[in-house]
């Protein structure tokens, strides 16, 4: 298996397309915060607003040679050492890509980005997100509205889980995995 992390801003129109094709699927926009239909103009302006903006950073994932979800750190609060994360993908994707895409975007945001402390909202219908989640370490942190959960997990323990037999399962998948950011 080969996992591909390309940079939003590396798309080209007809990536950007499929990208759209996956994020406007009911299935995933009645998970997000925003679950209207995004128009090709109005995403491309927002990667656009994107490019000067260091405390987010978007990327596509690709299996093999498709698109099958994208995944995300956003706030990135150098001064405060957070910031949240997301992802989306396919209805039907292998639930190991999705599973190794989280750790290997986790393991970014912990060593790369200065965070200490990561944040994930969860929308609270959402009972699959939640779980994978918790599988990973995230605590709920709080109720932030009558719609979504705050979730967070610290950089220890983020290292404390990494024993637990699930994350050592996909660990050792991890290394026969070919992967790469761009």
């Amino acid at each position: 298996m080969r996992l591909f992390f390309k940079d939003f801003f590396k798309l080209s129109i007809k990536e950007h397309k499929e990208l759209l094709s996956i994020r406007n699927n009911e299935y995933v926009r009645n998970n997000m915060k925003s679950n209207s239909i995004i128009e090709i103009e109005k995403h491309l302006s927002w990667v656009n607003s994107l490019q000067s903006d260091k405390n987010n950073r978007y990327y596509v994932v690709y299996e093999e040679n498709c698109i099958v979800g994208a995944i995300y750190i956003t706030d990135i609060n150098e001064m405060e050492c957070t910031s949240y994360w997301g992802l989306y993908f396919k209805k039907n994707v292998n639930p190991l890509v999705s599973s190794i895409s989280a750790i290997l975007i986790i393991e970014k945001i912990f060593h790369e980005c200065n965070t200490n402390k990561l944040y994930s909202e969860v929308k609270n219908e959402n009972v699959t997100a939640y779980k994978f989640n918790e599988t990973l370490g995230f605590k709920k942190e709080k109720t932030i509205d009558k719609n979504f959960y705050k979730l967070s997990i610290t950089v220890d323990d983020w290292k404390n889980n990494k024993n637990n037999r699930i994350i050592k399962t996909l660990k050792k998948r991890l290394d026969k995995i070919e992967y790469k950011f761009v």
